[in-house]
């Protein structure tokens, strides 16, 4: 049925960590990183989440972040004629990513946002919807549009910046716009 404003967004599992995974394997960093390696090698899906999720919640907006969270973002956003505020602190974000950015001098939010081909679910419902399932992460809320609809905004710590689609994962380029 859509996306509405009062909708939150959700999301199945962590994302940047193939984007992670990636660029570990391109520093020679592969072996102290195996996880984030294997991440982008072998992604898992979420596939019996996503029937259970087809099975039982009504009124939905969800897609796949293939292209990475903010093209999925962007795409639901634009589509339900909506805007979205996405909470920086909220984004799942391990250690061992977090570990590798350090050490590559990489914002982990690049991976996060706009690296690709984490595979994981990424959710417009109700917010009681959202909360009867613990694999779901809640990272925001969609608001009625400003525009024409399809802005996302990410608040941190350095204010509030809006998603920008040029900068999204495009999965048939020869390069991803990841950090290296």
């Amino acid at each position: 049925d859509g996306a509405q404003a009062g909708d939150v967004v959700a999301i199945s599992g962590p994302h940047g960590r193939s984007a992670a995974g990636l660029a570990a394997i391109r520093a020679g960093l592969g072996t102290e990183f195996e996880a984030l390696v294997l991440a982008h090698r072998r992604p898992n899906p979420p596939l019996s989440l996503g029937m259970q999720l087809a099975g039982t919640v009504q009124r939905r907006a969800v897609m796949d972040s293939s292209d990475g969270l903010a093209d999925a973002l962007l795409r639901l956003a634009a589509a339900s004629q909506v805007d979205m505020v996405l909470a920086a602190d909220q984004l799942p974000l391990q250690p061992d990513l977090l570990a590798l950015a350090d050490r590559l001098g990489v914002d982990p939010l690049d991976w996060v946002l706009y690296g690709g081909e984490d595979f994981e679910l990424v959710l417009c419902l109700p917010e009681a919807d959202a909360r009867r399932y613990p694999a779901l992460t809640v990272v925001g809320r969609l608001k009625p549009s400003t525009g024409q609809g399809g802005q996302v905004w990410l608040d941190g710590q350095g204010g509030r910046v809006c998603l920008e689609a040029k900068r999204c994962y495009d999965h048939f380029s020869s390069c991803p716009p990841v950090a290296q």
